[in-house]
């Protein structure tokens, strides 16, 4: 009797043990700073192609306030990173100012690597998604198109083309790289599953001329940085759109689907600023948050 009551105590701790294992990490993003983010060792390389089912057996870390999910995993050559939000404001900013990573070998906040990212869905794909504008302001937007096109003075709206740039402190200014890694890193963006999904490949060796690496090592921690969001100054615009920006994503402005909602960064969001005349649209913070990422190593660990 004495051992089953021993053994049942036992399954209760480990039960304890396990959702306790399970909450943690969810409590630790909602309001911390300096978050530690939990890692995987990638027995085969993950595909930079925007789809995350290459995660399925990867950790991944739920930032509730921003309504994202970000996630890291390693083998002995990169570092393989996740970003996904079903937030389309913060899609369109991403596409319009970047998403912004800085990685520390040394495990602090220090902002020496920094790769940016401009990618995101075109408006005919968030239209098309029901997250767009509606057939009245799309009409005005072509409607601004085929005046700027009149006007040959004007500038000309800004590409759609992604870029993707590398800057290393004392080591090369910010620079456009290649997207397909051909010069270390590499970042791709899709929609997948209703997610805006974004992944980066960095290698892990130290950087050398034309080839971009952040100098670390399986087993070691570093220091992690993401920052998006915020559009920064954006003239009004006739009708209510500011730089083509639409108005929220969802019916209160907050994210749509998954129950997530949406806030201020756990190191203090910045920017956006309030709505001038009530007309300009509910522009998203600018969101920095930073994490400590263990690479993990492919060395078995032996139990004594």
């Amino acid at each position: 009797m004495h051992t089953t009551h021993t053994t049942h105590n036992h399954r209760q701790h480990a039960g304890a043990m396990l959702l306790l294992m399970i909450i943690t990490p969810l409590m630790l993003v909602s309001g911390c700073k300096g978050t530690e983010i939990g890692g995987s060792w990638a027995e085969q390389p993950i595909t930079i192609d925007g789809n995350f089912r290459d995660w399925d057996n990867h950790p991944t870390l739920l930032l509730e306030e921003q309504g994202a999910v970000v996630g890291q995993c390693n083998d002995g050559e990169n570092l393989y990173l996740l970003f996904r939000t079903n937030d389309p404001k913060y899609a369109m900013t991403i596409r319009k100012t970047g998403l912004t990573l800085y990685l520390d070998a040394r495990g602090e906040k220090n902002k020496d690597f920094k790769i940016c990212y401009k990618d995101g869905p075109s408006m005919e794909a968030m239209t098309k998604m029901g997250l767009g504008m509606g057939e009245q302001r799309q009409e005005r937007s072509r409607d601004q198109q085929r005046e700027q096109s009149d006007r040959p003075d004007q500038k000309p709206q800004e590409s759609s083309t992604p870029t993707f740039t590398c800057y290393i402190k004392d080591h090369i200014i910010e620079k456009n790289i290649p997207l397909d890694g051909s010069e270390g890193p590499a970042a791709s963006f899709d929609t997948c599953m209703g997610f805006f999904t974004y992944e980066f490949k960095i290698p892990l060796q130290q950087s050398q001329t034309r080839f971009y690496g952040i100098n670390a090592e399986p087993g070691q921690a570093i220091g992690l940085g993401a920052v998006w969001g915020d559009m920064g100054e954006m003239p009004e615009r006739p009708g209510g759109m500011s730089g083509g920006f639409p108005r929220g994503g969802g019916k209160d402005g907050g994210v749509r689907g998954g129950g997530m909602g949406r806030g201020g960064g756990m190191d203090g969001g910045r920017g956006g600023g309030p709505p001038s005349g009530g007309e300009r649209p509910d522009l998203p913070e600018e969101q920095e948050v930073w994490f400590k990422a263990a690479l993990n190593t492919n060395i078995p660990i032996v139990e004594e």
